[in-house]
């Protein structure tokens, strides 16, 4: 069985190769890609520097040629500008009658294909222009200074003779404002200047104008000689030159405008555009010098020697730039062409190459095949000894039959293996059954001692989806769910849960960290009864599956002692809110007492006033019904009503204000309502309504507040902390029949903040006692009326209520002081 078990089955080998196939394709692909490397080899190392060198050659001699012939267009024009220059400054030449300068100037561009116009001009802004204009010539005479706007045109026959009369046509040209006329006249007299390409004024054709400036001395003197040339004319030129197969050559300014087109290039969309500056290359299609003039721009050598390569659309271009200088006009030559264009050799090289190179692979094949198909008999010899081996027929020795040591090495191996392996299974069988023995006992034992242990003890295999199967579980564990451990093992775990909800968080949470401890849920017993457990679970694997290993044990007694221990707290904190309640009751009972109090002095005083006046008024009808009144005694009345009447509106008056401070007091004190009020009229309410309060023992409490201190807060709260603070002054801050002062201080502070300092000079508050001020319950005179709940309060209102906070300090003179700072507006 053992055998049997280890041995490969035959389906999972019959897609892998034989081993002749196996040596027989590695050998071939070795040759193949040997061949590969060496064509690549050669191709990189030898053939592409060669056509690269080629494409250099190739490129570096039509660049020279294109140079020459450009050079030597300029310097015949710079000739022929140098002759009638000199013409000109010694022939009678006179602009207003010029058919002598208009013959020599028909002449020459008759003669010379590349020019377009013969300018003269002198400084006064007075000039001639003799240019190619259709089938003919045309003549412009300009003068700026005598007829500014107008010109007189003249057209001649392509043989010199005047077509039709001369007219007059209305343009604005100033040849002074021109690049050739200024060039020239900045460079000075002799010398030769080329413009920057530009769009002629009159055909608006873009083109160059080499110029040059007589000398001042003659009749004229300063005057400036140009021959103009269309970009059509240097375009044909450049065109004339081939690159490689596709390839051409391209003239282009300083700023990378195109002056002259390639070979093959279509010129049309080039001169389509009437623009005031010449196209971009990547404007008129030339791709390969648009990105090679691109990459050139980051270089520090922008005219430095040496070739570009650029990819356009698939295809290497290679692109070489040469500057050349004309005088004071710098341009530059650009060569480009594909790669490929520099390829050498013939079609029938390449056959006869391949075909070298697959009768090597046939020859390479062939003699592959013989050497596998030896190889793979012996392997195939040595594979079925090993085969009967692996299946533990181990009766009959190894015998392979082979010239090659390596192979009689491995079969004797394989021999000492088989002797090996025989007796190790017989050793080995021994061993297995008392082995199983061995687990049968340790097994037993494990059951035993899970069984003795009083927790309860589960392992749940995991499914997908999180849906436990029971594989385990003790009898204390069973007893729990009040079941045999037989009749729980390969039952689903999730019927007995009461909170589904929370035991799959639990096992999300268990499925991510692999652990979970102390969860406590509700557990469903079997005759459906709950229970309290606390679970501690952790993940594993066991025999390839994995598996949650759990501990249960049954809490409900302690969660019961935990909801009355809940129940009593709830209950002591209402108690507790009770006798904040009363407390507050409380201080507004002795607040009525006290206003009442202070009321009935000034209401008796009225009263009796009252009493007095009515029995004067009574004697004096009497006397008036006798006929006894006298002016006297009605004059005297009067005077004692006035008087009366005066000390009754002042003793109502003080009632009065004593009424109203105690009704906005006593209804702020009684809500929570939030509104705006202004603290300086408030506080002072307060304190006259706590008058009766502390007026008793003779004491003084005084108000120090600013009038533009406005709150957008609960002045319910502020009332009752000046309240707890004046009534706790009155009971302990002072030894009895001591008269004493309270001063309440407000101030503004930064950030929307309002600061209320209460400060007495009375005995203070021992050390021992400042780190339970704010206790609840806390008082020095228990069983003397003190409930400790008035700093507590004060503490809870502060904070909570009005979003400050509230600290003790000592007084300079030995007294309390009571610092609490809260915004000025309070918070939602």
């Amino acid at each position: 069985m053992l055998g049997t078990g280890a041995m490969e089955q035959p389906d999972a080998r019959r897609g892998r190769p034989s081993i002749g196939g196996f040596l027989l394709l590695r050998i071939v692909a070795i040759c193949v890609v040997a061949v590969t490397l060496f064509s690549v080899a050669i191709h990189l190392l030898i053939v592409r520097p060669a056509q690269d060198q080629l494409a250099r050659v190739s490129m570096d001699l039509s660049t020279d040629r294109l140079e020459a012939e450009f050079r030597l267009t300029a310097a015949g024009a710079e000739q022929f500008l140098a002759f009638l220059r000199d013409w000109v400054a010694l022939g009678p030449t006179d602009l207003e009658d010029p058919d002598d300068l208009v013959r020599l100037s028909i002449a020459q561009l008759r003669n010379r294909p590349f020019l377009l116009n013969m300018l003269f001009a002198e400084p006064d802004g007075s000039g001639l222009i003799v240019g190619k204009h259709g089938d003919g010539y045309l003549v412009r005479k300009i003068d700026e200074a005598a007829t500014p706007g107008r010109q007189r045109w003249r057209r001649y026959e392509l043989d010199g003779r005047p077509r039709g009369a001369e007219e007059v046509v209305a343009r604005t040209y100033d040849p002074r404002r021109r690049p050739w006329f200024a060039g020239a006249a900045e460079a000075g007299a002799g010398r030769i200047h080329w413009t920057e390409p530009y769009i002629f004024f009159e055909t608006r054709d873009p083109g160059i104008t080499v110029s040059t400036q007589l000398a001042p001395s003659g009749p004229h003197g300063g005057m400036v000689v140009g021959l103009d040339f269309t970009v059509r004319d240097i375009s044909n030129m450049t065109r004339g030159f081939r690159v490689g197969q596709s390839g051409g050559m391209t003239l282009l300014t300083g700023d990378g405008g195109v002056l002259g087109l390639p070979y093959g290039a279509d010129a049309a969309p080039w001169l389509s555009g009437r623009s005031a500056r010449l196209p971009q290359p990547a404007e008129i299609g030339l791709k390969p010098v648009a990105a090679a003039w691109a990459a050139r721009q980051g270089q520090a050598g922008l005219h430095a020697d040496g070739d570009t390569r650029v990819v356009i659309d698939g295809k290497t271009w290679i692109v070489r730039f040469r500057p050349m200088m004309l005088d004071n006009l710098g341009l530059v030559i650009a060569a480009a062409a594909p790669r490929d264009d520099f390829t050498f050799g013939s079609q029938r090289d390449a056959l006869v190459l391949a075909g070298l190179v697959l009768a090597v692979l046939i020859l390479a094949f062939a003699l592959s095949r013989q050497m596998a198909r030896r190889f793979q008999r012996v392997m195939q010899e040595l594979a079925a000894e090993s085969a009967r081996i692996g299946g533990l027929k181990l009766d009959r020795p190894v015998v392979v039959a082979s010239r090659l040591r390596e192979i009689a090495t491995l079969v004797d191996a394989q021999e000492r293996m088989r002797l090996m392996l025989r007796a190790a299974t017989n050793e080995l069988e021994a061993t297995v059954a008392e082995r199983t023995r061995d687990l049968a006992d340790r097994e037993a034992l494990l059951r035993n001692i899970l069984d003795t242990v009083p927790i309860g003890l589960a392992m749940l295999r995991l499914e997908r989806g999180f849906a436990p199967t029971i594989v385990m579980i003790n009898r204390a564990g069973a007893a729990m769910l009040r079941q045999a451990p037989g009749e729980l093992t390969g039952a689903g775990a999730t019927g007995f849960w009461a909170q589904p909800r929370a035991v799959a968080r639990q096992a999300r949470c268990l499925r991510r960290d692999g652990t979970i401890g102390d969860f406590e849920t509700r557990l469903r017993r079997s005759d459906g009864s709950e229970f309290w457990a606390a679970l501690t679970a952790v993940v594993t694997q066991h025999l390839g599956r994995t598996v949650a290993l759990g501990a249960f044990l049954d809490v409900s007694a302690r969660k019961a002692e935990e909801e009355r221990a809940d129940e009593a707290l709830r209950q002591l904190r209402d108690a507790q809110a009770q006798l904040v309640q009363a407390e507050k009751l409380s201080a507004l009972a002795r607040l009525v007492a006290g206003v009442a109090h202070e009321i009935n002095t000034p209401v008796g005083i009225a009263f009796t006033a009252a009493s007095t006046l009515a029995g004067e008024a009574r004697a004096v009808e009497a006397l008036a019904q006798a006929g006894g009144a006298k002016r006297s005694d009605v004059m005297r009345f009067l005077a004692m009503a006035r008087e009366t009447a005066a000390l009754m509106e002042t003793h109502c008056r003080t009632a009065a204000d004593l009424i109203q401070s105690f009704k906005k007091v006593a209804v702020d004190q009684s809500s929570d309502d939030r509104r705006q009020f202004r603290l300086a009229p408030y506080l002072e309410e307060v304190v006259v309504s706590l008058r009766p309060e502390y007026r008793k023992g003779g004491h003084q409490v005084s108000v120090d507040c600013p009038d533009d201190i406005a709150l957008d807060s609960y002045p319910g709260a502020v009332g009752q902390i000046v309240t707890i603070l004046v009534v706790n002054a009155t009971i302990h801050a002072f030894p009895d029949g001591v008269a004493g002062n309270v001063r309440l201080t407000v101030r503004r502070l930064d950030g929307g903040m309002v600061e209320l300092r209460y400060q007495d000079d009375g005995r203070g508050i021992p050390p021992e006692h400042r780190g339970r001020l704010f206790e609840p319950f806390f008082t020095t005179r228990r069983g003397q009326g003190g409930s400790g709940l008035g700093l507590h309060i004060l503490h809870n209102l502060a904070v909570a209520k009005l979003g400050g906070q509230v600290h003790y300090e000592d007084g300079p003179g030995g007294g309390a002081v009571f610092v609490i700072r809260f915004p000025t507006t309070a918070r939602a």
